[in-house]
Protein backbone atom coordinates (compact mmCIF):
# COMPACT_ATOMS: atom_id res chain seq x y z
CA UNK A 1 0.00 0.00 0.00
CA UNK A 2 1.85 2.61 -1.11
CA UNK A 3 0.33 5.96 0.87
CA UNK A 4 3.83 7.76 0.72
CA UNK A 5 2.17 9.01 -2.64
CA UNK A 6 -0.45 10.92 -1.05
CA UNK A 7 -3.08 8.40 -2.23
CA UNK A 8 -5.08 6.25 -0.05
CA UNK A 9 -6.08 3.65 -3.21
CA UNK A 10 -2.11 2.67 -4.54
CA UNK A 11 -1.05 -0.64 -4.42
CA UNK A 12 2.20 -1.90 -5.85
CA UNK A 13 3.05 -5.02 -6.82
CA UNK A 14 6.08 -6.92 -7.77
CA UNK A 15 9.88 -6.47 -6.49
CA UNK A 16 10.23 -2.61 -7.00
CA UNK A 17 9.52 -2.25 -3.31
CA UNK A 18 12.44 -3.44 -1.03
CA UNK A 19 12.07 -3.01 2.78
CA UNK A 20 14.91 -2.93 4.77
CA UNK A 21 15.56 -2.30 8.91
CA UNK A 22 18.04 -0.19 10.54
CA UNK A 23 20.76 -2.78 12.15
CA UNK A 24 20.98 -0.33 15.26
CA UNK A 25 17.36 0.88 15.89
CA UNK A 26 15.10 -1.70 14.07
CA UNK A 27 13.24 1.20 12.14
CA UNK A 28 11.58 -0.15 9.26
CA UNK A 29 12.23 2.22 5.91
CA UNK A 30 11.81 1.29 2.07
CA UNK A 31 12.91 2.19 -0.78
CA UNK A 32 10.80 2.07 -4.10
CA UNK A 33 12.88 1.35 -7.60
CA UNK A 34 12.89 3.89 -10.06
CA UNK A 35 10.22 6.45 -7.79
CA UNK A 36 10.00 8.75 -10.16
CA UNK A 37 9.24 6.72 -12.92
CA UNK A 38 6.50 5.54 -10.71
CA UNK A 39 4.94 9.03 -9.57
CA UNK A 40 4.42 9.66 -13.34
CA UNK A 41 3.04 6.72 -14.35
CA UNK A 42 0.57 6.75 -11.95
CA UNK A 43 -0.05 10.17 -13.01
CA UNK A 44 -0.75 8.76 -16.21
CA UNK A 45 -3.31 6.27 -14.44
CA UNK A 46 -5.16 8.69 -12.88
CA UNK A 47 -5.62 10.90 -16.20
CA UNK A 48 -6.42 8.04 -18.58
CA UNK A 49 -8.76 6.64 -16.39
CA UNK A 50 -12.38 6.53 -16.53
CA UNK A 51 -14.82 8.67 -14.16
CA UNK A 52 -14.56 11.62 -11.95
CA UNK A 53 -11.24 12.53 -10.20
CA UNK A 54 -11.62 12.61 -6.09
CA UNK A 55 -10.12 15.94 -4.43
CA UNK A 56 -6.56 13.78 -3.39
CA UNK A 57 -6.25 12.77 -7.28
CA UNK A 58 -6.81 16.13 -8.74
CA UNK A 59 -3.89 17.62 -5.97
CA UNK A 60 -1.82 14.96 -7.36
CA UNK A 61 -2.26 15.50 -10.85
CA UNK A 62 -1.81 19.02 -10.03
CA UNK A 63 1.33 18.40 -8.46
CA UNK A 64 2.93 16.40 -11.04
CA UNK A 65 1.56 19.35 -13.43
CA UNK A 66 4.07 21.37 -10.85
CA UNK A 67 1.08 24.28 -10.87
CA UNK A 68 0.18 26.03 -8.08
CA UNK A 69 -4.14 26.27 -7.18
CA UNK A 70 -3.91 29.78 -8.43
CA UNK A 71 -2.23 28.67 -11.66
CA UNK A 72 -4.34 25.43 -12.02
CA UNK A 73 -7.57 28.14 -11.64
CA UNK A 74 -6.27 30.46 -14.06
CA UNK A 75 -6.25 28.34 -16.73
CA UNK A 76 -9.71 26.54 -16.32
CA UNK A 77 -11.41 30.54 -15.44
CA UNK A 78 -11.77 29.54 -11.96
CA UNK A 79 -11.34 31.27 -8.60
CA UNK A 80 -8.64 29.44 -6.78
CA UNK A 81 -11.40 29.01 -4.08
CA UNK A 82 -13.06 26.74 -6.63
CA UNK A 83 -10.07 24.61 -6.73
CA UNK A 84 -9.31 24.42 -3.17
CA UNK A 85 -13.48 23.07 -2.92
CA UNK A 86 -13.17 20.58 -5.46
CA UNK A 87 -9.15 18.66 -3.97
CA UNK A 88 -11.23 18.78 -0.42
CA UNK A 89 -13.28 17.15 -1.68
CA UNK A 90 -16.44 19.61 -1.05
CA UNK A 91 -17.98 19.46 -4.04
CA UNK A 92 -19.92 16.27 -4.96
CA UNK A 93 -19.56 16.66 -8.66
CA UNK A 94 -18.64 18.70 -11.23
CA UNK A 95 -20.70 18.50 -14.49
CA UNK A 96 -19.32 16.30 -17.43
CA UNK A 97 -17.81 19.74 -19.01
CA UNK A 98 -16.39 21.31 -16.35
CA UNK A 99 -14.52 17.37 -15.82
CA UNK A 100 -13.62 17.43 -19.25
CA UNK A 101 -11.85 20.97 -19.03
CA UNK A 102 -10.12 20.24 -16.36
CA UNK A 103 -8.71 16.87 -17.78
CA UNK A 104 -7.83 18.29 -20.94
CA UNK A 105 -6.28 20.83 -19.01
CA UNK A 106 -4.08 18.41 -16.29
CA UNK A 107 -3.11 16.18 -19.80
CA UNK A 108 -1.64 18.79 -21.76
CA UNK A 109 0.20 20.53 -18.70
CA UNK A 110 1.65 16.81 -17.86
CA UNK A 111 2.96 16.66 -21.47
CA UNK A 112 4.58 19.96 -21.11
CA UNK A 113 6.26 18.60 -18.05
CA UNK A 114 7.07 15.76 -19.96
CA UNK A 115 8.83 17.68 -22.46
CA UNK A 116 10.86 19.49 -20.52
CA UNK A 117 15.01 18.04 -20.30
CA UNK A 118 14.76 15.77 -17.33
CA UNK A 119 11.63 15.30 -16.08
CA UNK A 120 10.78 12.54 -18.60
CA UNK A 121 10.70 9.16 -16.26
CA UNK A 122 8.55 7.03 -18.67
CA UNK A 123 9.35 4.44 -20.57
CA UNK A 124 8.30 4.50 -24.93
CA UNK A 125 5.11 2.22 -24.32
CA UNK A 126 4.01 4.60 -21.78
CA UNK A 127 4.66 7.34 -23.87
CA UNK A 128 2.77 5.86 -26.87
CA UNK A 129 -0.27 4.79 -24.40
CA UNK A 130 -0.14 8.34 -23.74
CA UNK A 131 -0.07 9.73 -27.02
CA UNK A 132 -2.63 7.62 -28.15
CA UNK A 133 -5.14 8.59 -24.69
CA UNK A 134 -4.51 11.90 -25.37
CA UNK A 135 -5.08 11.96 -29.16
CA UNK A 136 -9.01 9.66 -28.37
CA UNK A 137 -9.44 12.76 -25.38
CA UNK A 138 -8.83 15.42 -27.43
CA UNK A 139 -11.42 13.75 -29.84
CA UNK A 140 -14.14 14.06 -27.39
CA UNK A 141 -13.52 16.88 -25.96
CA UNK A 142 -13.58 18.85 -29.14
CA UNK A 143 -16.81 16.89 -30.15
CA UNK A 144 -18.03 18.14 -26.88
CA UNK A 145 -16.86 21.69 -26.96
CA UNK A 146 -17.59 22.20 -30.65
CA UNK A 147 -18.84 25.44 -31.62
CA UNK A 148 -22.12 24.81 -33.79
CA UNK A 149 -23.79 26.52 -36.47
CA UNK A 150 -25.99 28.94 -34.83
CA UNK A 151 -29.48 27.90 -36.44
CA UNK A 152 -32.20 30.83 -36.64
CA UNK A 153 -35.72 29.71 -36.86
CA UNK A 154 -38.39 31.32 -39.02
CA UNK A 155 -42.24 31.07 -38.00
CA UNK A 156 -44.76 33.13 -39.06
CA UNK A 157 -48.62 32.92 -38.50
CA UNK A 158 -51.04 31.34 -40.98
CA UNK A 159 -54.68 30.67 -40.65
CA UNK A 160 -54.40 31.62 -37.06
CA UNK A 161 -51.63 29.46 -36.19
CA UNK A 162 -47.80 29.20 -36.19
CA UNK A 163 -45.84 27.54 -38.43
CA UNK A 164 -42.25 26.83 -39.06
CA UNK A 165 -41.22 28.93 -42.56
CA UNK A 166 -37.34 28.21 -42.65
CA UNK A 167 -34.22 27.09 -40.99
CA UNK A 168 -31.28 28.21 -41.76
CA UNK A 169 -27.64 28.02 -40.35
Amino acid sequence: HYRECGLDNVWLQGDGVIEFACGSCGRKSITVHKESQLLQVIAMSLLMRLGRLRGPELRYLRHACDLTQEQLAHRLDVLRAAVIRWERGAVERLDRARTLHLRMVLLKEFQRILSEPGNDHLEDRHKKQLAEFAGRFTDEFERVFARRARVTVVVQIRDDAWAPLSAAA
